[in-house]
This record gives C-alpha cells, structure tokens and sequence, in this order.
C-alpha cells in the first residue's frame, strides 16, 4: 500500500462536484483500510501511472467543457507532488475539490489556497476509528477538521453507514461531536450499498432509519 501516484482520470462527472462540471482524477494508495472500501483496486497497488504532464494535456483539451477537477482515491494527499500538481491546474482556471480521510491535515493545509470544496470522510467515533479504519489517525481526523472549520473554504463532512460498523447511538455521538465543534454545514450520512470485502456474512445493502437520529441543529443528509 505504498504506491501513491496517480493512476486514471473520469472525463467526465456531475455527481461528485457541487454545481460543476468536473473529472475525476483517481490517486492509488491509502493509509486506512476501512472495511467497507469499495475501492481496494486503489487502496492497494495499481499498475496505470500518469505523470503531472499527461494530467494538464488531458486538462488542456477539457478547457471550456470541464469546469473543476475531483481529487479522489484511495488518498489523495498521500501523492508527493499534490502541491504541485493543484498549482499547475488552478493556473489553468479550474476549481478543486478535494475526498479526503482527513489524515494529513499539514498537506490539506497547504492546499487551502487552491482548494474550493472539500469533502472530509468521518469514519466513526474515536473508540471505534481502530477498528473500522485499521488506523490511529482519529487525532489527524480532529485536526484536519480543525482546520476546515477555520477557513473559507467551502466543505462537508461524510460518513459511511453500516449497521455492523456503526449504530445509531455511535452517530448520534458523532452528531454530537459536530456539534460540539460547531460545524454548521450538511453532515451527509451514506448507507453502504455494496457488499463489504474485509468482513464476511454482512449485508449487501443498508436501510438508514432518519427516525432514530437525535434532533439536531445540523443539517443531515441521506445519500
């Protein structure tokens, strides 16, 4: 799970930008294994790699059709020259727009100035971040959302739901947790619909029950 480079572009999108036209470009590699992942081909090895410069050829010929790009994976910070690659296709005049798990807040930092939508995955609550991501990464998490809350860039956050990973008490302590922290944006809940690859016998889709969340002065979404 080391091979952080870039390795395929979707020409084409409406569904993952907010209001804009966009491409998707995918980056292989991850620093979490969340057992509900329907994208492992990324998280581990991939075989394609595109440099920088066959991003900004394929940008170049997208200039009045596209008018944003989606930085998706895997784990998008984890790509060395991300900082480089950002200022090169906001010179072009595109927007950004980030899916990112949160654990590089110093990297997300850096990006800030050519970011316009960033969409921040909350895993779980602390106690369970282990065991659904495989990671120790709920502090970087914390900070990196820290960090979105201080800025003027716009974003939300996002949770995959399981009823085996997640109960509804665990995502009324995560409302709680956004509460906390004052985030006054849509909180976006995503019931899994794919059958889970780390974990046997589950379900392959989920039905999310609105009644049993807690009322809130956030404003929660169902994907």
């Amino acid at each position: 799970m080391h091979n952080y480079n870039i390795c395929d572009i979707t020409p084409f999108t409406l569904q993952d930008f907010p209001d804009t036209i966009a491409c998707i470009i995918w980056f292989s590699g991850c620093n979490m294994l969340c057992s509900y992942c329907h994208n492992l081909d990324l998280v581990y090895e991939s075989e394609k790699r595109l440099s920088i410069e066959e991003v900004v050829t394929f940008l170049q010929t997208r200039k009045g059709k596209l008018e944003g790009v989606v930085f998706c994976g895997g784990e998008p910070t984890l790509y060395p020259e991300i900082l480089e690659l950002s200022q090169k296709i906001k010179s072009m005049g595109f927007k950004i727009k980030l899916d990112t798990n949160g654990s590089k807040p110093e990297v997300i930092h850096d990006l800030l100035p050519y970011l316009d939508f960033v969409a921040l995955d909350f895993k779980s609550t602390e106690l369970k971040f282990l065991e659904i991501t495989h990671s120790k990464l709920y502090s970087k998490f914390e900070e990196s959302l820290d960090l979105l809350l201080s800025s003027s860039v716009e974003f939300e956050v996002r949770t995959t739901y399981h009823s085996e990973l997640l109960s509804y008490e665990n995502i009324n302590e995560m409302i709680n947790f956004l509460e906390k922290k004052e985030y006054k944006k849509r909180y976006f809940i995503q019931p899994y619909i794919t059958q889970l690859r780390f974990i046997k016998e589950l379900p392959k889709s989920v039905v999310f029950d609105v009644s049993k969340i807690k009322l809130s002065t956030l404003k929660i979404g169902i994907r």
